[in-house]
């Protein structure tokens, strides 16, 4: 069980007694102690504190005009956070070398990845380099990551010394974080320490991580003490704080030896790593609301812009950023952590519902609704969606209409592959209207009257409804966007792909509804 919520609990069980003295003081500090003990934390920690909060949260001692359940609270925070402050640390966000440290089971090749993400998401393109030659499955296990967050890759495949991996890797990547995942070992042994300093030496890091699984610990002391004596070490990074009952224990056990405590990682998703924040993970611990981290982090997740009105759009980017953020860490955050999983659970999977309908009711014709409301299979609908996402539409991260090379034919068969399983849902018109929505910067939207005016162009092939159909009209559209054949205006945060659908549904649609009507 996460002891914070013995913590918790006996927070409130502070916060409902009808009367406060001594007696409930003792009991509350007991309660206290219990809950420290049941996450490992060091037994002399443990009385320390105990006595520290004894001492200064006496009832003689509590101001007039106080609420002693407040007061005593306040107290315990303060003395946790003086133990945690001094282990927090601020990454730069710079081009730099950081080499990763650790044994077995850490988490360390995750780790990497979620590094990685966390700097290309504040602007520093990041290179992962493979140096773990002991693990079969580290290659690719590595390189599968960074496809996935759409990062470089480097690796020597069956290269069994890590420090020529690492003097290639210097040599050809100069203009990204190199990110350096090193070799594991089940114990920390002589061989272990010679291949790292071997390491070290050839990469010159400018930050050295040593990457712990939550659930040791209070024995992550000793490991820091070994690792920082053997090798030298900059900082750790804890893993599976969500999952372990010990997280509590690694993190004052590192805070004790003077270790700066660098990231925490928060879940199994690829952005769920945090600089550690003492002050925001006391807040989680003991349920206290953390209203500016909630509006940092919702500021992360959120698109750059104000929202003047609410319509599809910004509703639809609203359960955007709940979903990425998660109820259970929105509601941890408000200071109420303990909300039954199955009900947060069934808040999520009803977001994702909205999403998929507001999606879909967003980009299709109201003279579809009768055939959508029977027909149309919205749970499989979502679930493609999410493949998508997180696979092909993943391909075109940071890539646009404009740049996007249309004659490789890796990029064509994930254009195709995308079309394909959406006209499963909803045709080819509105399979390109979903595509739109989704990858607004990449992808162009067409109809059947625009179809029908194109295919008279026979320059880049056949223009018709099939998955090749369409790639041929993005090769077309983006041949007369080159060659300045679009009469495009200068609208204001008017994307290239907007612009061109607008010109299109104005002159080859709309017109041709109003010829047929004078018809």
């Amino acid at each position: 069980m996460d002891f914070g919520i013995e913590l918790r609990r006996a927070i409130m069980k502070l916060r409902g007694a009808k009367v406060v003295d001594k007696k409930t003081l003792d009991e509350f500090i007991k309660d206290f102690q219990k809950a420290l003990l049941s996450g490992d934390v060091e037994t002399s920690l443990v009385y320390e504190l105990g006595k520290k909060i004894k001492e200064k949260a006496s009832i003689e001692k509590i101001p007039k005009n106080v609420d002693e359940r407040e007061f005593i609270i306040k107290v315990v925070y303060d003395e946790l956070y003086s133990i945690l402050k001094n282990a927090e640390y601020q990454p730069e966000i710079r081009k730099k070398k950081i080499l990763l440290v650790g044994l077995y089971g850490s988490g360390k090749t995750t780790t990497a990845a979620k590094l990685a993400k966390y700097y290309q998401d504040r602007g520093i393109g990041a290179c992962l380099v493979c140096c773990d030659t002991s693990r079969p499955a580290a290659f690719e296990q590595l390189l599968q990551l960074s496809k996935k967050i759409n990062v470089e890759f480097f690796g020597i495949e069956n290269e069994k010394d890590s420090s020529k991996i690492a003097e290639e890797a210097i040599k050809k990547i100069t203009k990204k974080i190199l990110i350096f995942d090193s070799s594991g070992r089940s114990a920390f042994e002589k061989e272990l320490i010679e291949e790292l300093i071997k390491l070290k030496n050839i990469i010159q890091p400018d930050e050295t991580f040593l990457v712990l699984s939550a659930d040791i610990g209070q024995i992550a002391s000793k490991q820091a003490q070994e690792f920082n004596k053997n090798i030298g070490i900059d900082g750790v990074i804890i893993t599976k704080m969500d999952g372990s009952a010990k997280g509590g224990g690694a993190l004052s056990a590192i805070a004790r030896t003077g270790a700066k405590i660098a990231f925490i990682g928060t879940g199994e998703a690829i952005n769920e790593l945090e600089v550690f924040d003492a002050n925001a993970y006391l807040s989680r611990l003991l349920g206290i609301p953390n209203i500016q981290l909630l509006v940092e982090k919702v500021k992360e997740q959120a698109q750059p812009k104000e929202i003047e009105e609410l319509n599809f759009d910004t509703f639809l980017e609203s359960l955007k950023t709940m979903k990425n953020l998660g109820l259970m860490k929105i509601f941890s955050m408000l200071g109420n952590p303990d909300i039954p999983r199955e009900f947060v659970d069934l808040g999520e999977e009803k977001m994702k519902k909205y999403e998929a309908i507001i999606l879909f009711l967003s980009t299709w014709d109201f003279a579809y609704f009768r055939y959508i409301l029977t027909n149309f299979d919205i749970e499989n609908f979502k679930k493609t969606i999410e493949k998508l996402e997180k696979e092909q539409l993943a391909f075109f991260n940071g890539k646009t209409f404009e740049n996007i090379d249309l004659e490789d034919n890796v990029v064509t068969e994930n254009i195709k592959e995308i079309y394909i399983a959406l006209c499963h849902f909803v045709k080819h018109v509105g399979a390109t209207k979903v595509m739109y929505l989704l990858k607004p910067e990449v992808f162009i939207m067409w109809d059947t009257k625009i179809i029908n005016h194109y295919r008279t162009y026979k320059t880049v092939g056949k223009i018709d409804k099939s998955p090749e159909g369409y790639v041929n009209f993005m090769k077309l559209m983006q041949k007369l966007y080159k060659n300045g054949e679009f009469p495009l205006s200068n609208k204001e945060n008017e994307s290239i792909t907007r612009a061109i659908d607008r010109y299109n549904f104005e002159k080859y649609t709309v017109s041709s509804n109003k010829k047929n009507k004078k018809d």
